[in-house]
């Protein structure tokens, strides 16, 4: 059977909140860096880039019974997100500006910039108490291109990928200290650059997000260069090009799911010579052919390329389509009355 995942994780690469969140110095307040996108889940254990901006979304660690809710990890408390709620936050301000600079109050975040590496307190005021929290701010070493499906399917790389014309790609840039230690940081406006001109637009998108997004273009080949690190090049195809197309459960323990229970799913599409083709987001259809069995909705806001949700709704058999171009394919799940 597959079982729910509560944070609907593919393989801890895109991440739908549900990490542990740190607690300031008082125990009074909960912080967790945020992304309107969900692609990455990081921790305050984690260093800001220098010259980067993230958003610090502030919690209260009680719920509404008065309760802590508490882990303990590494013999140190965090907060549990599902029993918390966030606060408005009513003044922020650092202990070290040289370092770290408050950005700006945005209800419930704080947005932050990284200025040089070192170590700053950052001091919350909010409608359910203040608090401090330590944040650390480190030199950014290079920025390296990554992308789910490198991920979750070890026989494709950058080699053995191209992209998809007309389509939306989401590209995840990872902040990288010289030592390689992982950074936190928001796409900005000059993280990387495309060539040629006409290769590919960046496709506007939220402005606290964990990855970069790409429509492409008519050029042949696609060059992603970012400000610091190596750059990408990838192919670029029409859908004609593409001889074979699939859906994939993730994972794919199992093609039942109990009433009520929710799974990914992507399509896998690969031209004759067996390069895996990304950039699929606004270009497949999906529908359910079975609606009062299940549901299907479209997760490209999140992390593009053919990645989707399946909600099952009441037993029997849940009928997925997929269409690109003149390619159909079909997931059969099986939707089962929950066990008692």
């Amino acid at each position: 059977m597959l079982k729910a995942h509560k944070n609907l994780a593919l393989f801890a690469v895109v991440t739908l909140w549900s990490c542990a969140l740190s607690t300031g110095k008082q125990g009074t307040l909960g912080f967790s860096f945020y992304a309107s996108d969900t692609i990455f889940s990081s921790s305050l254990e984690q260093s800001i880039a220098t010259g980067e901006e993230v958003e610090l979304l502030v919690f209260a660690p009680k719920d509404a019974s008065g309760k802590e809710n508490f882990l303990v990890v590494n013999n140190e408390r965090k907060l549990k997100s599902g029993k918390s709620e966030p606060v408005t936050i009513k003044k922020a301000s650092t202990s070290n500006p040289s370092v770290l600079e408050v950005v700006a109050i945005k209800d419930t975040h704080v947005r932050l910039r990284g200025i040089r590496a070192g170590v700053s307190e950052l001091s919350v005021a909010s409608e359910r108490g203040s608090d401090v929290v330590q944040i650390r701010v480190a030199d950014l070493g290079h920025i390296e291109i990554d992308h789910w499906a490198w991920k979750t399917d070890k026989a494709v790389g950058p080699s053995q990928t191209v992209l998809l014309r007309g389509g939306v790609v989401h590209f995840t840039l990872r902040r990288v200290s010289d030592q390689g230690v992982p950074l936190v940081g928001y796409q900005v406006s000059d993280a990387v650059s495309v060539s040629p001109s006409n290769a590919a637009t960046r496709s506007e998108g939220r402005e606290e997000t964990g990855h970069v997004r790409f429509r492409i273009g008519e050029a042949p080949r696609v060059t992603i260069t970012p400000k610091t690190g190596t750059s990408l090049t990838l192919d670029a195809v029409d859908a004609q090009a593409i001889t074979t197309m699939r859906m994939q459960l993730v994972p794919t323990q199992s093609a039942s799911l109990n009433v009520g229970v929710g799974a990914l799913f992507h399509v896998v599409a690969k031209t004759a010579d067996k390069r895996r083709v990304l950039a699929l987001g606004d270009v497949v259809v999906m529908i359910s052919r079975t609606p009062e069995v299940c549901a299907v909705s479209d997760l490209s806001a999140l992390a593009g390329d053919g990645l989707f949700a399946l909600k099952t709704k009441n037993p029997g058999e849940c009928r997925v389509v997929a269409t690109l171009a003149r390619h159909t394919a079909e997931l059969s799940v099986q939707v089962l009355s929950p066990e008692r």
